[in-house]
């Protein structure tokens, strides 16, 4: 009886050490992709990832948060897709003030409970949407990461002014 009960205690055990792995294997579907950690951005900002649970999946979030601070604010309506590697919301921050912001995605399934993931630091700048083509790189963003464009520097274009005539003849 000794050996029965001592068998079913570390079945018992054995259970409750691998119930952390797999609700973390659960939301490891939950995550932004992009924006990085500590990448500027401004103006209307895409933000990409993965909002899913393997079970009951009910809903998604989008929010940010001034940088360390939990003063959450929603950035998407609800959301109820499912979403793989896709868009998760568009952050217009031409509202907020520069500096540094937290984003935050949370899957919530059926009965309240949520997977999240948070993107630390996030830079806001008013002109990291505004680059220019003078011949530098432009960075572009993916999913994997980001690519980078040479533009060739714009050419000078004279300005020209007309001048009409109204009922004037031409010959």
């Amino acid at each position: 009886m000794r050996k029965l009960f001592l068998a079913f205690l570390g079945v018992i055990l054995l259970g409750l050490q691998f119930a952390p792995m797999a609700n973390a294997d659960r939301c490891d579907a939950t995550a932004i992709t992009a924006p990085a950690r500590s990448e500027t951005v401004g103006g209307m900002v895409t933000i990409i990832g993965r909002a899913n649970l393997s079970d009951s999946f009910v809903r998604y979030q989008v929010d940010f948060a001034t940088a360390g601070k939990e003063d959450w604010l929603e950035i998407n309506e609800l959301a109820f897709a499912v979403l793989n590697d896709a868009v998760l919301a568009r952050w217009d921050t031409n509202a907020i003030s520069e500096g540094a912001y937290d984003l935050r995605v949370r899957a919530i399934d059926r009965t309240g409970n949520y997977c999240e993931q948070i993107v630390a630091s996030v830079r806001v700048a008013r002109n990291a949407a505004r680059q220019e083509l003078n011949g530098e790189p432009i960075r572009i963003p993916t999913l994997t990461g980001a690519f980078y464009v040479a533009l060739p520097a714009l050419p000078k274009i004279e300005t020209c002014t007309h001048s009409w005539d109204v009922g004037a003849q031409v010959t």
